[in-house]
């Protein structure tokens, strides 16, 4: 019954440790976004404190995007009870297939940017490095 309960709960806990995870990247973007020196008002230095803030939270959200997929996979795998390699694969799977919907799905209110790609890029990177992340720390998981 213990294992069962655990089965039942892989997709739930992945999906709230990438829920949690991107939250928090959020947070930290908004932060930046919103972080203003207030000695600095002459329009040249505040243009370019800006645009520093605008990349600081571009870079935030696509970290945060891969991080939060790593999650995804790691978290998933850590609960299952068993066979945690293929629990890895198939969370992999379809993080992988719900982020490939979500880039080829059209997109309403103007076109994609480069963050956009950039986030898509990361977080199948961070499915991946939690995959490898899995395999290797669970070698001993096949008996």
């Amino acid at each position: 019954m213990n294992n069962l309960l655990r089965w039942l709960g892989v997709v739930p806990a992945a999906i709230l440790a990438c829920c949690l995870t991107y939250f928090i990247f959020v947070a930290f973007s908004y932060a930046a976004l919103r972080l203003d020196i207030p000695f600095l008002y002459s329009d040249g230095i505040r243009d370019f404190t800006s645009r520093i803030n605008t990349f600081v939270s571009s870079a935030l959200q696509v970290v945060g995007n891969g991080v939060a997929s790593y999650m995804f996979v790691v978290a998933g795998a850590f609960v299952a009870p068993k066979r945690r390699k293929y629990a890895s694969i198939s969370l992999a799977t379809l993080g992988g297939l719900v982020l490939l919907v979500t880039l080829v799905a059209p997109v309403t209110g103007g076109e994609r940017s480069w963050v956009d790609y950039t986030s898509y890029l990361f977080a199948f990177i961070g499915i991946i490095v939690g995959v490898i992340e899995t395999l290797n720390t669970n070698k001993e998981d096949e008996a």
